[in-house]
């Protein structure tokens, strides 16, 4: 075997005997040395492979110098959510918001637990409801990330809205004046007004003929008197 060949080896040896043995050997992932600088800080912090996911896991025993962790606290399942959620967090904040840093990060981490046998739990799914009215019920893993699974059989917002307005038109009944009740602008109803006008002409008539009788009046006494004058 020539020495070119040998350094690969003994390394992809090592690797998998550390994993085999259930202490953390990210450093020894060749996919993880080829990370830029910016992604590997969210990893080590300055200190070792991957202490600040330790850290962030509570994987690290208290009052002991750095002691690897075990593969059971570092990829266990129910806690590897959190950990890919801190990478992609950091990586995108110190990597300049870089997308392909934030997939190459995360991916090393869930590659690494996966051939140490580790595999993500399932979360949990709380159900909501969408504006359309349909209900995400759950979600599953597909290539390119989760899937949303959707209940379509759920009330729909515009048969709410019909139920709203039958209620609101049957809730308050209707109601309206009798047709003759019904006012001008002025307070008074058409028939007072006839009433007023003939009223008026009916004062003028009588008037009228008062001043007529008493006319006819004084014109037959001053013929009675000039009659008694002349004889």
């Amino acid at each position: 075997m020539t020495p070119r060949f040998a350094f690969p080896l003994c390394f992809c040896l090592s690797f998998s005997i550390a994993v085999a043995d259930g202490i953390l050997s990210l450093g020894a992932d060749s996919n993880f040395n080829k990370l830029r600088a910016c992604a590997l800080d969210c990893y080590n912090g300055g200190v070792r492979d991957g202490y600040m996911v330790m850290n962030k896991l509570s994987c690290q025993k208290p009052g002991v110098g750095y002691v690897p962790p075990d593969n059971d606290c570092f990829c266990r399942p129910d806690l590897q959510e959190i950990a890919v959620r801190y990478v992609s967090t950091c990586v995108y904040t110190s990597c300049g918001q870089n997308q392909v840093d934030v997939a190459s990060a995360t991916q090393v981490y869930k590659d690494y637990c996966t051939s140490a046998g580790y595999t993500a739990a399932t979360p949990k799914s709380t159900p909501v409801q969408t504006t359309a009215g349909s209900e995400i019920v759950g979600t599953t893993p597909s290539s390119s990330g989760s899937r949303l699974i959707v209940n379509t059989d759920a009330p729909n917002s515009n048969d709410l809205a019909g139920d709203n307005n039958d209620i609101a038109n049957t809730s308050a009944p209707a109601t309206s004046e009798p047709a003759g009740d019904n006012k001008g602008t002025s307070g008074l109803g058409t028939g007072a007004i006839v009433g007023i006008c003939a009223g008026v002409v009916s004062a003028i008539a009588a008037v009228i003929g008062c001043v007529i009788k008493y006319k006819q009046y004084k014109k037959q006494k001053h013929q009675v008197q000039e009659g008694y004058l002349n004889e």
